[in-house]
């Protein structure tokens, strides 16, 4: 990672004012510990819990926070990917308290400073030519039968549904609308597949800049919204992941050697097709990171 900013360099006047915690404590994690958890999802999207301004979470890898504060998804990012292998094998923990309730927003850009002060996290934004996909409409101004734009059909984000037994040999989810969409708003979720060997995901109340984001996790190239779609969308989708026929999985997981792969999917359910092509994108570049300093 070459540092193309000037040591020193100060920020303009104008910058605006970073977001910080009151005290926040990083420290490593207990290699004996439990299970990773925190406060609030560290995932791409919107969805969080009401909070009083406490952010912590434990046995999470460092990578996890920095994709948390730029909003990226869970899965492999390709602008991730030049960070050191420390950055994905070790482990901390973080608790930190604001001056009060924040948005899930504001607590992304309080955990980036926290990296930047404690990591030194530097990095910088840059124009790229690369191969991309272009995600268009299969046919112009029509989705697909599992996409929809987002109405407010009365049922609020928090609501309860049951969710239904998986299928034999198939995988639980979480809760869905009566009609088979995610209860939950604003972000990916998993749900309970209508069929054995398939998965089964979606969004409600999503913007497609996060449906891109969801997308863009699990491709070797980055993915570029060319639909021209605004507004906010409701989606499901059921299909066989890569790998799964050949048991890559695990022993409970079988994927239906019938079921559409999520490129068929993508296109036949979703109303939605990825194209390879070149683009200009922004482009995240890190600069430097470091292992932590002391609280």
């Amino acid at each position: 990672m070459t540092a193309l900013v000037a040591a020193g360099q100060s920020a303009p006047a104008s910058a605006p004012k970073r977001l910080q915690f009151d005290v926040a404590s990083v420290k490593p994690s207990d290699p004996k510990g439990g299970r990773p958890h925190a406060s609030m999802p560290l995932t791409a999207g919107e969805r969080s819990a009401p909070n009083d301004g406490l952010f912590t979470a434990t046995q999470e890898p460092l990578i996890r926070y920095i994709a948390f504060t730029f909003d990226f998804d869970a899965n492999p990012e390709p602008q991730l990917k030049v960070l050191p292998d420390w950055v994905n094998s070790e482990r901390y923990d973080i608790e930190a308290r604001a001056s009060g309730p924040a948005t899930k927003v504001q607590m992304r850009a309080m955990v980036l400073s926290l990296l930047e002060d404690r990591f030194q996290l530097t990095f910088h934004y840059e124009t790229r030519h690369l191969p991309v996909y272009e995600l268009v409409l299969a046919k112009p101004g029509k989705l697909g039968p599992q996409m929809r734009p987002h109405v407010d059909e009365g049922m609020p984000c928090d609501a309860t549904a049951p969710a239904p037994p998986p299928a034999a040999g198939g995988r639980a989810g979480q809760r869905a609308t009566p009609d088979g969409y995610p209860v939950g708003c604003g972000e990916l979720m998993s749900l309970t597949p209508v069929l054995p060997g398939r998965w089964r995901l979606g969004g409600r109340n999503i913007t497609m800049d996060f449906f891109v984001a969801t997308l863009r996790g699990g491709m070797e190239r980055p993915v570029v919204d060319r639909t021209g779609l605004k507004g906010r969308y409701d989606w499901v989708m059921e299909y066989v992941p890569d790998g799964s026929t050949d048991g890559q999985f695990g022993a409970n997981f079988h994927g239906d050697p019938d079921g559409p792969k999520m490129w068929t999917a993508i296109k036949e359910q979703l109303g939605l097709v990825l194209k390879p092509a070149k683009d200009d994108i922004r482009w995240l570049a890190f600069d430097h990171i470091a292992r932590p300093t002391a609280n």
